[in-house]
């Protein structure tokens, strides 16, 4: 005891409360959490960010516009084009995950709109044997399909849509047989139409 005291002087005294101060606050910083306000600006890289430690629910809303999208990286994206193709022909509702394998404008001659979206089907695959009658030779026999009449006053128009043949009017080697009707003229007539088809 008498040792203890001997060696029991100011600076000794003074030195070990200061290093348990300093101890006792690292610890307290330590335990403490580091609000943004204690970080410099651009201070976290990108490799120090933990791997999928950002999720949706920490992104606030609109942030992420399509500046900063790489389309390429999120697959099949729908274009404007494809888009307007499904609106124009009313197929949202039976519309596959992906591009359509065929589709196009028709008009009332059987040629395929030139300044429209179109994809698989061009003027020589379809023909108008008579009147009301389209038939569509795609080299492909597609599983599904649809057929709208979307020409300017065109609310009476019924455009039905037959898929393999054989067909009443159209040859053996065509895939489609499409059909316009004048529900007010009750008789088939020739009418502009727009069809998807998917393979």
């Amino acid at each position: 005891m008498k040792q203890i005291r001997k060696r029991l002087t100011y600076a000794n005294v003074v030195s070990s409360i200061a290093l348990f101060l300093v101890l006792g606050g690292a610890t307290a910083i330590a335990a403490s959490k580091i609000g943004a306000n204690q970080l410099k600006a651009n201070s976290v890289k990108t490799g120090k960010i933990v791997k999928e430690a950002v999720t949706t629910s920490k992104i606030k809303n609109n942030a992420v516009n399509g500046a900063k999208v790489n389309e390429a990286t999120l697959g099949q994206v729908p274009t404007a084009a494809s888009a307007k193709t499904a609106e124009t022909a009313n197929t949202a509702n039976t519309a596959s995950v992906g591009a359509p394998a065929a589709y196009a404008r028709i008009n009332t001659g059987g040629d395929v709109v030139s300044g429209e979206p179109n994809r698989g089907i061009s003027s020589g695959q379809v023909s108008n044997p008579t009147t009301g009658v389209y038939c569509i030779d795609l080299g492909f026999a597609p599983q599904t399909g649809s057929a709208t009449a979307k020409a300017e006053g065109s609310e009476d128009t019924i455009v039905s849509i037959e898929l393999g043949a054989p067909y009443q009017d159209c040859p053996g080697s065509a895939e489609v047989e499409v059909r316009t009707f004048d529900a007010g003229e009750e008789a088939e007539e020739d009418e502009a139409f727009w069809v998807q088809l998917d393979s």
